[in-house]
């Protein structure tokens, strides 16, 4: 009868509640399985964190989850697989190490299928995961490895020389037209490369700089005077693992562009109270053939809204902030950015640096003669 249809609706109200009464747990939330497996991640239980946040993903009820909650969450099921592909090939797990890759790589093309465009982080990620998925098909399946390097240099990968040389990728050098292949994404990365730093340069806010400071004998160094020259400005301390790992690029900048223009000031911003020796100590250890000088905070402070260490300043020849670039840049990106500036003509005027020395030497040529005299 219908007047009875509604006790069913009370009969399973009564399932639940017996349910509860006998202490039944109620089910997980996403939220709490997503702290449980970051957990296990942050010990380095990375297999079981893969195999809990694929548990996530399989739930019904992910669609009526917030879109970036899920879209953060396929993000980091990428991230866990391609840790994990890591932790084997560090062990010399190879074959494991490559399943994972596989795993991360799949993960991110359902990030790249749902949600679109990719954040600039998701992007920088996403090269590294399918230039690993390459390295993990190279000897299984060329074609697909070759489609997965072009992904790779498609979302930025640019680092062309770890191509030629990675043992993983041996078997797909091999394969016919590959050096053509290598050559022709390698254009295809230093135009995408070009297009995207000239829209860089354009979007810039310039700023006034300047700084007169001591440098590590003491004796005042000031922008002003490399004038008509393209500068850098590393802001930077060598307590500070990004910063210490630029060096090496700077200092080869400095010895290959330094004579075409270039000059490199390192201001130093260091947590001792005596920190001169510590730098001449790390200077000499790392062969930094350019000034260092010991940063202040009203140096510090011209910079708007500065924000980390490393923080580095690109300067033109007419003396204006063209880029402020923070964090640690890779060497191509740097050369890149000083490539460009160094091509621009000095302004109407400008003496270039090596002639503005000039004047310093006859200065102290008097005082040799006068020694002479006495």
């Amino acid at each position: 009868p219908a007047d009875k249809k509604p006790a069913a609706g009370e009969g399973n109200d009564k399932k639940k509640d017996t349910a509860q009464s006998k202490g039944k747990p109620a089910p997980p939330t996403v939220d709490s399985q997503m702290r449980a497996l970051l957990a296990l991640a942050n010990q380095g239980e990375l297999a079981k964190a893969l195999t809990q946040i694929d548990i996530v993903m399989a739930r019904k009820d992910l669609a009526t989850v917030d879109v970036q909650k899920r879209r953060a969450i396929i993000f980091f099921a990428s991230q866990i697989a391609q840790a994990l592909g890591r932790q084997h090939i560090s062990n010399d797990e190879t074959a494991p190490g490559h399943a994972a890759f596989i795993v991360s790589a799949n993960h991110f093309r359902t990030l790249q299928t749902k949600f679109k465009p990719l954040f600039p982080q998701e992007t920088g990620f996403g090269a590294t995961v399918f230039y690993s998925e390459a390295c993990a098909l190279a000897a299984k399946d060329p074609k697909k490895a070759r489609a997965a390097l072009m992904t790779a240099v498609d979302l930025g990968f640019n680092d062309f020389k770890q191509i030629k040389a990675d043992k993983d990728l041996a078997p797909l050098r091999k394969t016919a037209g590959f050096d053509q292949f290598v050559a022709k994404q390698e254009a295809l990365a230093a135009k995408k490369a070009d297009e995207a730093l000239t829209k860089e340069l354009a979007d810039n806010k310039t700023f006034p700089f300047d700084f007169t400071l001591p440098d590590l004998a003491g004796k005042p160094v000031s922008l002003s005077s490399f004038q008509g020259q393209v500068v850098i400005v590393d802001v930077w301390g060598t307590w500070c693992p990004p910063c210490r790992a630029e060096v090496p690029h700077f200092v080869d900048l400095q010895k290959n562009y330094g004579k075409k223009g270039l000059q490199i000031v390192g201001i130093n911003y260091e947590r001792s109270p005596d920190p001169i020796p510590g730098i001449k100590s790390f200077a000499k250890e790392h062969g930094i053939n350019y000034p260092l000088v010991i940063g202040d905070e009203a140096t510090q402070n011209k910079i708007p809204e500065f924000r980390a260490f490393p923080t580095t300043l690109f300067i033109d020849r007419k003396g204006e902030v063209r880029l402020v670039a923070v964090g640690a840049r890779p060497h191509e990106y740097l050369e890149a950015v000083v490539k460009k500036l160094l091509s621009e003509p000095a302004p109407a005027g400008t003496k270039p640096a090596d002639k503005k020395a000039a004047p310093a030497k006859k200065k102290a040529a008097p005082a040799k003669k006068k020694a002479d005299k006495k």
